[in-house]
């Protein structure tokens, strides 16, 4: 057994009386690990403030069928804050995870248990804000299950997570999303997910002229289409960024076609970066475009114009989000009154959607 001092400098710097008793630390429990002790799972709730804002928040830990610690964080008022964790680690009393992030929304929680309490820090790229939480219970149960899968494509391998809601329909309409590296979508694969939505979530595809983002998709739609608990007639593709036409294009050219499509972020400056879309209309392939405002990797404005012109159809939708980010994200700041404000989702973008989803069902 190895004895250390260890607190998170985020803890230490906080300077709190209270954390002087919890110095003496037994080292080594990660979520890789079995705990020597009792592990603290339970439903916990609180505020995390920042600059005088709240946000409540949940935190459920359970123990998994190895016998380690998982965990999802969740904010009841603000979806896009909440996440599972990521590299979970519990050293008695200390916890620690995270939500890792390609698109500069990452998160850190570090925490000190207490009893039934958690007391320590929530850390974003832009705020350190101060967390409390306390013990209401046994933790909620996650309303899906998650798979991660390496599926093969040309001749590479492809890492990805299947999550299948854990709910009493037989059948489920569901998603494979493939992201671009600019592009987050893990956490719209948990939301959906939640929502009672099948997804298989790819590794970001490569920035090249190419056919790899469409042989990726292509793979991981006849993969989604095989998994048991999966409606084989409603399985959609989510493309982002700039493979998204040529991914289209081949993932259509598939048995394995997808029944609809999201496209995220996709520039489209001229008439050939239309056909696809046209191909997909003449096809009565209901599409959803979405973009954000502040999006400086494309002229969201042209794009989707030219998109409006090039889907014009039933079932078809271009939505733009003015001031949010790539992800559909409206920034955190302080805010003229001087009180803090998280990232939040763009006004309408969960809402809108849901229901264009929920229509194709």
């Amino acid at each position: 057994m190895h004895l250390s001092y260890f607190l998170p400098s985020s803890l230490l710097s906080r300077g709190g009386a209270w954390l002087m008793p919890c110095l003496l630390v037994v080292m080594g429990c990660s979520s890789g690990e079995r705990s020597a002790g009792p592990l603290p799972t339970g439903h916990y709730e609180g505020p995390i403030t920042y600059q005088g804002t709240e946000v409540r928040a949940i935190l459920d830990l359970r123990e998994d069928a190895s016998g380690h610690l998982e965990g999802d964080l969740r904010f009841p008022d603000n979806q896009t804050l909440g996440f599972p964790t990521s590299n979970l680690r519990y050293n008695a009393p200390l916890l620690r995870f995270e939500r890792q992030a390609r698109s500069g929304n990452s998160a850190v929680v570090e925490a000190i248990r207490e009893g039934d309490f958690w007391r320590g820090t929530f850390t974003t790229d832009s705020a350190q804000a101060e967390l409390l939480l306390v013990r209401r219970g046994k933790a909620d149960a996650r309303p899906y299950g998650a798979q991660p899968l390496t599926i093969r494509y040309g001749s590479q391998n492809m890492s990805s997570t299947l999550r299948l809601p854990d709910d009493t329909l037989r059948k489920h309409m569901a998603l494979v999303l493939v992201p671009d590296s600019a592009t987050d979508l893990s956490q719209t694969a948990d939301l959906l997910a939640r929502q009672g939505f099948a997804t298989l979530l790819t590794q970001p595809a490569p920035v090249s002229p190419d056919s790899a983002a469409g042989q990726m998709a292509r793979a991981a739609l006849a993969t989604l289409r095989a998994t048991p608990g999966v409606d084989t007639l409603r399985v959609g593709l989510w493309v982002a960024g700039a493979n998204a036409p040529l991914a289209l294009s081949l993932a259509m050219q598939s048995k394995a076609k997808p029944a609809f499509v999201i496209a995220q972020a996709v520039p489209v400056s001229s008439p050939t970066g239309q056909q696809p879309f046209r191909a997909l209309m003449r096809q009565r392939v209901p599409v959803l475009a979405l973009y954000g405002g502040n999006d400086a990797a494309l002229d969201t404005r042209e794009s989707a114009r030219r998109l409006r012109s090039a889907l014009g159809g039933r079932g078809a939708a271009v939505r733009l989000y003015a001031n949010a980010n790539r992800n559909m994200l409206l920034p955190g700041g302080t805010r003229a009154d001087g009180k803090w404000e998280w990232t939040r989702p763009a006004p309408g973008y969960l809402d809108e959607l849901l229901a264009w989803l929920r229509a194709r069902q």
